[in-house]
């Protein structure tokens, strides 16, 4: 009996730490089983991804995110509008996947630094900026694209420094060497047990 309830106070708190469940983008079903419907259909879906993303931009700026142990602000924005870099389609051999597509738009992602406290999180304005492609991933299912992932890669990474923007100084740290004449775990335990 306590077994099952400390499993149940378990699911619940798995539960509670993945957050609102986002059901994947989907577009319409496509009219006809044709390529050039196909491009139109994932084009589309395209567009209104971004769209979305475009007017959701300024209400991400305030919101706090929670990645746990951290708290941080994230929102991104397309300079390129909805005009898609480029669109890789792969046919396959699969009856219930017979097509994936790989699309990649240009991005930029704004975000601050990594915090415990959610108040110093929320209270940050010093904004990251990287620059980069974010390759969305789709595949074709029952005549509909469906989004199955998306990866974004920064090229450069940029901050905020008296009105303009400058790349990011990385700080170098100095790794401490380990002496020659230490050796290795074995050779200390057996200096410490032999006396020599």
């Amino acid at each position: 009996m306590l077994v099952l309830a400390s499993l149940g106070g378990l699911a619940t708190g798995c539960a509670r730490n993945r957050g609102p469940f986002v059901p994947p983008a989907v577009s319409e079903p496509a009219a006809t089983n044709d390529r050039d419907a196909y491009e139109r259909q994932l084009t589309t879906l395209v567009e209104r991804r971004v769209a979305d993303a475009t007017r959701e931009s300024a209400a991400r700026q305030q919101e706090v995110i929670r990645k746990s142990p951290y708290y941080y602000r994230e929102y991104t924005s397309y300079p390129q509008g909805a005009t898609p870099v480029e669109i890789e389609f792969t046919e396959t051999e699969s009856r219930s996947k017979p097509l994936t597509a790989s699309v990649k738009l240009e991005m930029i992602r704004y975000s601050t630094k990594l915090q415990r406290d959610q108040n110093t999180a929320a209270r940050d304005t010093n904004f990251y900026r990287d620059t980069g492609i974010e390759t969305q991933e789709y595949i074709l299912r029952n005549n509909r694209w469906v989004s199955v992932g998306d990866t974004f890669v920064a090229e450069t990474s940029e901050e905020n420094v008296g009105g303009s923007w400058v790349p990011v100084r990385v700080e170098e740290t100095e790794v401490p060497q380990i002496k020659e004449s230490e050796g290795g775990w074995f050779k200390r335990t057996w200096r410490n047990i032999t006396g020599g």
